[in-house]
C-alpha cells in the first residue's frame, strides 16, 4: 500500500492517494477486521453498488456488526473531518449559509430514525453550506425525524458559530418557515422561501405573523406564478432579492445529487448504518471538490479511486496495468 501510485498524470497520483488515505483514515474502525470492513464500506460508496459485492474477505454481517457496535463514533469522526477540510479551505470569517435538508426515501413501516414524507418514511438529514470560490462545503450536519423546525435551525447555526465563524446571511428552504424560525433567524439577514398558504398577500411591504413577529415579505410574479419570500433585509427590490436567494440557495441540489452518487446501494434499516454511509459520500465529495479542474472530472476520479483500491485488495499495484488501464479511460473522458 506504499508503493508509488503509478499514473501518467503525476497531479492524478497525489490526488487519488490523497482521496483514499483521508477516507480510510477517516473510517476509524476497531478489531481485527477493522481494515477490511472500511475498505469494503469505501469501495461499495465509490462504486455506488451494494456492500455485499464489495466485501473484503469478510462476511456482510461482520461489516454491519462494525457499524452497529461503532459506528456513531465513527459517524462523530467523519463528520469532524468534513467540518475540518471546510475550516482549512475557507480562508474568511463572515460567511452566507444555506440551510437545506435531502430525504432517503424508506419503503415499509415506520422504524427508529425516520421521519415522514410526502411519498410515506424517509430517512431525513438537514445541513448547513456555504458556497465559497465555487466549491459547495457542508459545515454543520444534523440527522433527524421530526424535531421542531426551530432546534433544527438552532443546532445548526450553532454548529457553524463553533467552528469559528461569522454568520452574514442565512438563506432558508420554505420547509423551515415557522414564527419560531423566523423569530430565529431575525438576529442575521435571512432570507425564507414561503409557502403560498403562509404569506397571502399579494404585496411587498411589513408583515407581522399571529405571533406578533414582523419581517418583509417579497412576492414575484415569474412564469405566471407567484413565489413568495421573507425577509428582513430592507434595500433592494423584490427581483434582487429573489437573485440573491437563488445565489444562496442555487447549488444545492447539485451537492445532494453529487452527494447521493457515492450512497452504496442497501436496504439496510439500521439508522447508524444509514448515517455512516451518508457522512461518507458527503466526505468523499468534499474531498473530491477540493481538487477538482477541468481535467479531473468526478467520473474519471471515481474510475480512478475503483481502480486504486481493486489494486490494493489485491495488495498489490502493477504499474503496467494500471497505466493501461489509465490510459484507457482518459482516452474515454478526454478524447484521443
Amino acid at each position: 500500500m506504499n508503493q508509488i501510485l503509478p499514473t501518467r498524470d503525476p497531479t492524478h497520483q497525489v490526488i487519488i492517494k490523497e482521496i483514499t488515505n483521508k477516507t480510510l483514515t477517516s473510517l476509524d474502525f476497531k478489531g481485527k477486521n477493522g481494515e477490511k470492513v472500511k475498505l469494503t464500506l469505501v469501495k461499495a460508496s465509490i462504486s455506488n453498488t451494494s456492500i455485499r459485492a464489495n466485501l473484503e474477505n469478510v462476511s456482510d454481517q461482520t461489516v454491519r456488526n462494525y457499524v452497529k457496535q461503532q459506528g456513531l463514533e465513527v459517524a462523530e469522526k467523519i463528520l469532524h473531518k468534513i467540518q475540518e477540510i471546510a475550516k482549512r479551505k475557507i480562508k474568511i470569517k463572515t460567511i452566507d449559509i444555506s440551510i437545506d435538508w435531502t430525504e432517503i426515501p424508506y419503503e415499509g413501516e415506520k422504524i427508529e430514525g425516520v421521519g415522514g414524507s410526502k411519498q410515506g418514511y424517509a430517512w431525513k438529514y438537514a445541513v448547513a453550506t456555504t458556497k465559497y470560490r465555487n466549491k459547495t462545503l457542508m459545515l454543520a450536519f444534523l440527522p433527524y425525524t421530526d424535531l421542531p423546525k426551530e432546534d433544527i435551525v438552532k443546532t445548526l447555526v450553532e454548529q457553524v458559530i463553533s467552528l469559528g465563524f461569522r454568520i452574514r446571511i442565512i438563506a432558508l428552504d420554505a420547509g423551515f418557515y415557522s414564527n419560531e424560525v423566523i423569530d430565529f433567524v431575525s438576529q442575521f439577514k435571512f432570507i425564507i422561501s414561503v409557502s403560498r398558504a403562509s404569506i397571502r398577500k399579494k404585496y411587498d411591504g411589513d408583515y407581522e405573523t399571529n405571533k406578533g413577529v414582523r419581517f418583509r415579505p417579497v412576492v414575484v410574479k415569474r412564469h405566471g406564478k407567484y413565489l413568495r419570500y421573507g425577509t428582513n433585509i430592507c434595500t433592494g427590490s423584490g427581483s434582487s432579492l429573489v437573485k440573491l436567494y437563488n445565489k444562496k440557495r442555487g447549488f444545492v441540489e447539485s451537492f445532494f445529487r453529487n452527494v447521493k452518487e457515492f450512497l452504496p446501494f442497501t436496504c439496510s434499516r439500521s439508522f447508524v448504518f444509514r448515517l455512516v454511509v451518508f457522512l461518507l459520500a458527503v466526505l468523499i465529495y468534499t474531498l473530491y471538490l477540493i481538487v477538482r479542474n477541468k481535467r479531473f472530472t468526478l467520473g474519471l476520479m471515481r474510475s480512478l479511486l475503483i481502480l486504486y483500491l481493486s489494486l490494493l485488495s489485491l495488495e498489490r499495484i502493477d504499474n503496467e496495468i494500471y497505466n493501461r488501464i489509465e490510459q484507457y479511460l482518459e482516452n474515454c473522458y478526454y478524447g484521443g
